[in-house]
């Protein structure tokens, strides 16, 4: 699959995610593999990626930013605080 054409099948968001997301992570979030993120975070395809202590990271804000993601993950968050 050509990187131009990522066909994403999102999974359901979890409830918390850290401030910064491992490869593992948005890989189930995106529901593709580790590979293919680290392959993007390599060729500089994600928002705001950096290398950590040898593990690429990228801001959760950034991440959900470019997959349309950051407003169903803060609207699921502030129902979460108003119900619980």
């Amino acid at each position: 699959m050509a990187r131009g054409e990522l066909t994403v099948k999102f999974t359901e968001l979890p409830e918390r995610l850290p401030i910064m997301l491992d490869t593992k992570t948005m890989a189930g979030i995106l529901g593709v593999s580790e590979k293919f993120i680290r392959d993007m975070c390599k060729e500089k395809q994600l928002n705001g990626v950096m290398k950590i202590g040898g593990i690429w990271r990228v801001p959760r804000d950034k991440f959900l930013k470019q997959f349309d993601l950051y407003e169903t993950y803060h609207q699921k968050r502030i129902g979460d605080d108003l119900i619980g």
